[in-house]
């Protein structure tokens, strides 16, 4: 009766997405291995990992419980920030034994997206003068916040990647707030802050 919470890549690549009920994820791939949920493992993992990530970011966002934003500005320079990111990777593995993926770029949207390209274990730098080379030609359903209506809406108009999207700067504009704000999200001028949590 259960359904899949999280999957492997090799789950993922077998069709099996989050929602998709443990007896269809297991015909879809054969000989799978299912593993019981461990709540409390992972909020005290999350809650140690945050704990260390204060002492390297001045400024965290937790934004779920294996997902995190870092501002960088004034603390490492942008040349600099590649070297950073990948020395950071390494001090998760060695001290956590957590594969992390880190992305970074001027937009914590973009970063996201970098994050997502970069898995399984990578590390991804996009410079603010290098989105839109990053972003053309990414379909639109991977990007956060485009969910199946606003896809649906895009495809309609034959606009398939996000750079197709950066075309139709009206049609976002025309969802009002929401809109306007996904529209900046995925140009990658949102200047949206860092959310600080408390400990």
């Amino acid at each position: 009766r259960g359904m899949v919470v999280a999957k492997s890549y090799e789950a993922k690549a077998g069709g099996i997405k989050t929602g998709t009920r443990l007896y269809e994820a297991l015909s879809m791939c054969r000989g799978c291995l299912v593993i019981p949920q461990d709540h409390h493992s992972y909020y005290m993992t999350s809650h140690k990992l945050k704990e260390f990530l204060d002492t390297k970011i001045p400024e965290l966002e937790q934004y779920s419980i294996d997902e995190f934003f870092g501002d960088l500005r004034g603390w490492v320079r942008d040349e600099d920030t590649k070297a950073f990111i990948v020395n950071l990777q390494k001090e998760i593995k060695d001290r956590f034994s957590l594969p992390v993926t880190i992305g970074a770029s001027s937009s914590k949207w973009i970063a996201k997206l970098a994050t997502s390209i970069a898995k399984p274990y990578g590390t991804k730098v996009v410079p603010k003068e290098d989105i839109y080379e990053f972003i053309k030609d990414i379909d639109i359903d991977e990007f956060p916040g485009i969910g199946k209506a606003y896809s649906k809406k895009l495809r309609e108009r034959m606009i398939h990647t996000l750079g197709d999207a950066l075309g139709v700067k009206k049609m976002f504009y025309s969802w009002g707030k929401y809109g306007r704000d996904l529209y900046a999200r995925i140009e990658g001028s949102d200047n949206e802050g860092i959310l600080k949590c408390d400990s």
